[in-house]
């Protein structure tokens, strides 16, 4: 079974006959009008707070009214349609729907000055009547589809409900007619889209009293809380998004968001979700998303093609704010961190649903987490302390680079290309050297920012491509491209190893784009982390990079004055704006009133440069260098006395930095990480294949870390010196034994690059297995289709996993962008060669759904994506069908 821990959970009811599983709630009769009403009235208690007079709650009522004062004191302004920019006219309907929104909130609040008052009910009946004028049946949708079929419908349906009894018969009809227009009566997104478009007929569910629809949005909004082995929840519990792009931000926020709301708005109903399915979101949010976390916002690491907008963790917080009225068995770990949310952001700005659970909460202790944490299935890590987070991203053949979206009404992420090349984001908690303006309605990334100098990475500077402006093509129905994004690495050596106060990672790059490659690794220790590096190496042969200088950037560091100045062992550098200087030899430097260092192992010449109030400090390896090295430790957060005892004394110092390891120890020898980039010995310990270790140890007893980076299946063989105690294997895949030379020998079963780890003698007795959920992937990899086409259709063969087969599944048919074009039933079944077997007719030209897709369901020809969803999993397999 593939998840191992529900193997006495009885099969799910059928959703459609013979072959759909329903997604993850009990076999109920679902559609009773009783069960409707009961959801109806959760949905208007979610989107209205409850109740209460808390001080979260004042503040949010308050803020309301204060808002609709000013509101109402200004004449009543209609929506102007300006055809010369209808591309982003529905962003500004969208918003002027969102004003509707709030407005109605203040409308049906408890302890509002404007509660039922008539002259705000008249401004929300206008503003309706505004926006039907440009979203009804009858008006074009231009501009991204996105807003048309998940924001308006949002914002009009959380309107409606909320205001229902209060408006016209007429009206209301008329925006249940809208609605009914737009979203149709097919679903067919998938990943976070689908959970946004589940809400939205949801929403259109209660407000026709329709239980056929809520039944099957309730059905659909759940399905997609799965592992996926490509996009979505992976078995550590990251969260990856448009394809293989660390996402827990931005889209893995909403996500989480949008089911926590309906976890609380099914409560108690025939709809709500398993328990099981409940575990699965929990862990995203617990073991994954929060770890994102930092002064108030997600980690940009996490946050795909958003990135240059700073954003606020506020949707993760409502999320464990609604989560933790759950009955969770984690409810309490959930509970103390919202709490700490709320104490590390104490002007936090809550929806109203958020500032009622809030005050339930507030008083609790707690905190967000702190160690080194890694997660192998989507190359992404974090080092978090009191003062600092820090943030990294690996590349490698399993993920992608970066997401750029150039669309007609506008682009992001068009500067991405390294953000994936070991970029190192370091967060203070004092906000110190943040990347983005603190005005509160912007909060951009300042302009100064160099992409090409992301700290930590190593770069050839301008051997990027230049990603093209969209220009739209009358054969490809798309309004965005994705330029020169979405590339898998070349390299199939990532990963990372750690435990409590320190850890490491380590990749080969060869980047994309650029014609170099490089060792490179990170090793943590609790005053920050060293960075090493090797084997930097061009491998360019045109003229066009040949000219261009490799380089590794050390810092970027957005300081607090314009006038900034470093301070050198032995004398103080004022730094001249809009320059750039090289110093020579240089064995550390702290910038002053910053408190942020770079200390050396081996005095090293680098350059800095001043830009507005960006100092940038990199090493230049030249334009084609073969073997350049480097070793620097990054303190973000330490005295300039910190500083001097550090650099003099280095208590935690690189051992080696060459072809085959990394290796980085304290002193004492107490810690040490390894990377082995092949077999070989360090610290005491041998490997027979490539390998990271993190080991940390007392007199009392120690703990090891290990991962294979390669992510294969098979057994990695380490022997060490002797280990004295009892060993505590929480991993049943680690071996440990004494071999008869008096050494330990260490056998771990890897298995997708898992991260493994035991302990030995008293202090190993806290050693724990890294959180995650086994999935057997074999079966995975019999999934597969085989299409065979003619002018009108294509016949699927479908190599369906055991799994499949013994839990029924959902197959359908998508367009490469994910839209949903087809669903398989038993209908469509041509025959079933064997038990794994089935051949599937899909007539090509049948899908339907909404209109903003009209273009895509009638294509005919391309690349499809087939989805297979069963009780746990979603697999996708791609096929081709050739113009006729």
């Amino acid at each position: 079974m593939m998840y191992k821990s529900i193997q006495k959970i009885c099969l799910f009811c059928l959703a459609i006959a013979g072959t759909v599983p329903a997604a993850g709630f009990p076999c109920a009769a679902a559609d009773s009008l009783t069960s409707l009403l009961k959801v109806k009235e959760q949905a208007v208690v979610y989107l209205l707070g409850e109740t209460g007079h808390g001080p979260y709650r004042k503040k949010v009522v308050q803020e309301g009214d204060e808002w609709v004062e000013t509101l109402l004191a200004k004449k009543f302004e209609p929506f102007v349609w300006d055809e010369s920019a209808e591309l982003v006219m529905n962003v500004k309907l969208n918003k002027y729907a969102s004003d509707l929104r709030q407005m109605a909130v203040v409308y049906r609040s408890e302890g509002s000055r404007y509660k039922q008052n008539p002259l705000l009910k008249q401004r929300i009946i206008a503003g309706i009547e505004e926006v039907l004028r440009f979203f009804n049946p009858t008006t074009s949708r231009p501009g991204n589809w996105y807003q048309w079929l998940i924001s308006l419908p949002n914002n009009l349906g959380a309107t409606a409900l909320m205001m229902e009894a209060a408006l016209p018969v007429d009206l209301l009809n008329r925006l249940q007619t809208a609605l009914r227009h737009q979203l149709g009566d097919k679903m067919v997104l998938t990943g976070t889209n689908a959970a946004w478009e589940s809400r939205n007929h949801i929403y259109l569910a209660l407000l026709d009293n329709d239980p056929n629809r809520l039944r099957q949005a309730a059905d659909y909004v759940f399905r997609t809380v799965r592992f996926g082995t490509n996009q979505g929840i992976r078995e550590d519990y990251s969260y990856l998004y448009h394809g293989h792009i660390p996402y827990a931000g931005a889209y893995g926020a909403g996500f989480l968001q949008t089911i926590a709301e309906f976890v609380y708005v099914f409560n108690g109903t025939p709809f709500a979700i398993s328990p099981i399915h409940l575990d699965i979101i929990v862990n995203l949010a617990m073991e994954h998303t929060r770890w994102f976390l930092a002064t108030g916002q997600i980690d940009l690491h996490v946050r795909g093609r958003t990135f240059k907008s700073r954003g606020t963790w506020n949707s993760v917080l409502e999320a464990l704010l609604v989560l933790s009225q759950t009955d969770s068995p984690r409810n309490k770990e959930i509970v103390q961190t919202a709490s700490a949310m709320l104490s590390s952001q104490p002007d936090v700005r809550l929806e109203l649903t958020s500032a009622s659970f809030a005050d339930k909460i507030k008083a609790k202790e707690g905190e967000l987490p702190k160690g080194f944490r890694y997660w192998p299935a989507s190359e992404v890590g974090v080092f978090k302390r009191a003062s600092f987070h820090v943030g990294f991203r690996q590349y490698s053949n399993r993920v992608q680079d970066y997401e750029y979206l150039n669309r007609e009404d506008g682009g992001e992420g068009e500067e991405g290309w390294n953000l994936a090349y070991g970029f190192t984001n370091i967060l203070r908690e004092d906000e110190t050297g943040t990347w983005y303006s603190k005005d509160r309605e912007r909060r951009e990334m300042f302009p100064e920012i160099d992409m090409e100098h992301l700290p930590g990475t190593t770069s050839r500077i301008g051997g990027n491509p230049v990603n093209p402006r969209f220009r739209r093509d009358p054969n490809v129905p798309t309004m965005s491209t994705t330029g020169f994004s979405l590339n898998f690495g070349k390299s199939p050596f990532a990963g990372g190893a750690g435990w409590d106060d320190g850890g490491a990672a380590g990749f080969i790059l060869e980047p994309a784009y650029g014609d170099f490659a490089a060792k490179k690794s990170l090793h943590f220790f609790p005053e920050g982390f060293w960075a090493l590096g090797s084997g930097i190496v061009s491998t360019a042969t045109s003229p066009d990079l040949t000219d261009k200088p490799i380089h590794t950037t050390l810092l970027q560091w957005a300081g607090n004055r314009n006038d900034q100045e470093l301070q050198l062992p032995d004398r103080t550098l004022k730094l001249t704006k809009d320059s750039t200087i090289a110093l020579n030899k240089v064995k550390w430097f702290w910038i002053k009133g910053e408190n942020v260092a770079v200390v050396f192992s081996q005095p090293s010449d680098i350059f800095v440069s001043l830009k507005s109030h960006i100092i940038t400090a990199w090493l230049d390896h030249g334009t084609q260098p073969s073997d350049a090295r480097y070793a620097y430790a990054v303190l973000p957060d330490a005295s300039i006395k910190e500083v001097r005892e550090f650099a003099q004394e280095l208590p935690v110092r690189p051992l080696r930095n060459d072809e085959k390891v990394h290796a980085v120890s304290d002193a004492s020898d107490q810690t040490g990480s390894i990377i082995f980039f092949e077999p070989d010995s360090c610290l005491g310990i041998k490997s027979q294949s490539p390998a990271i270790i993190y080991h940390k140890h007392t007199s009392e007893g120690g703990v090891f870390t290990i991962q294979d980076p390669l992510h294969r299946t098979e057994k990695l063989r380490l022997t060490t010196n002797r280990l004295a105690g009892p060993v505590n294997l929480p991993d049943t895949a680690v071996s440990v034994r004494s071999s008869p030379d008096g050494r330990t020998e260490i056998e771990v079963s890897s298995v997708l690059g898992r991260l493994y780890r035991f302990g030995y003698g008293a202090h190993g007795k806290v050693a724990s297995s890294e959180p995650r959920q086994d999935l057997d992937m074999s079966s995975y990899r019999d999934f597969r289709v085989e299409a065979s086409s003619d002018a009108r259709e294509t016949i699927l063969t479908v190599y369906l996993p055991d799994d499949a087969v013994r839990d029924k599944y959902l197959l359908s048919v998508h367009f490469s962008k994910s839209q949903r074009l087809y669903n398989f039933s038993d209908a469509d079944v041509v025959d079933r060669p064997s038990p794994n077997v089935v051949r599937y007719r899909w007539k090509r030209g049948s899908g339907s759904g909404p209109s903003v897709f009209s273009d895509y369901f009638s294509l005919t020809n391309g690349r499809f994506n087939v989805y297979l969803v069963t009780r746990f999993m979603e697999y996708t397999a791609a096929f081709q069908v050739p113009r006729f």
